[in-house]
């Protein structure tokens, strides 16, 4: 994907991102990173994505993968799971069975989503939400995603700074002591490998 690497840190630039269709053809995405290297949308571990969604639709299902969607452009989101309806309001982060392949509407206008899937078995998420600053105690086979929202965000990893632009994204891994500093809000999600 032509990212750069740093020791453990994988700096993903926006303009690296891989405008890809939908599963369902309905629209599409923008792949951040697929692991295992190589992997696609039927073949991964663990997928970043940003997404637009522009009007009423189902999602794509991806069976035996769970799911966190954090709305951090737009109004907001329904997300009908057959009779049950979810509301994901600004910011906010919703996790779930994508399996299940909610029908999504966008309230007053498109909305943008950030989606972080991990397979089932493989990788749990054990956190993912929206933060000006978070600290994290990890261990070294976990994997720590970082999404800036706002102007960017500077990013302490075992002592050494890393300055990440707005738009642009981070993947961290073999780190023990994370501190994120945003100027403005950024989105985090810690991966755990399945024990």
């Amino acid at each position: 994907m032509g990212t750069a690497t740093l020791a453990n840190q994988r700096h993903i630039p926006r303009e690296d991102y891989q405008t890809k269709p939908w599963k369902n053809g309905k629209g599409t995405t923008h792949d951040i990173l697929i692991l295992p290297e190589g992997g696609d949308h039927a073949s991964f571990d663990v997928r970043l994505a940003l997404s637009p969604i522009v009007e009423k639709g189902v999602f794509s299902s991806y069976e035996g993968a769970d799911r966190v969607i954090t709305l951090v452009e737009g109004a907001g989101l329904d997300l009908q799971f057959g009779a049950s309806k979810e509301h994901l309001a600004p910011l906010q982060s919703l996790y779930f069975d994508t399996g299940l392949a909610p029908i999504g509407t966008p309230l007053s206008g498109p909305v943008r989503v950030i989606n972080v899937m991990a397979r089932r078995g493989v990788w749990n998420i054990a956190t993912c939400s929206v933060a000006s600053s978070a600290q994290l105690k990890c261990k070294a086979a976990d994997m720590v995603f970082i999404y800036c929202i706002g102007q960017g965000c500077l990013i302490t990893v075992d002592g050494t700074q890393t300055q990440v632009a707005q738009s642009n994204s981070v993947l961290l891994s073999d780190a023990t002591n994370i501190a994120i500093n945003g100027e403005g809000l950024f989105l985090f999600a810690h991966l755990k490998p399945h024990a």
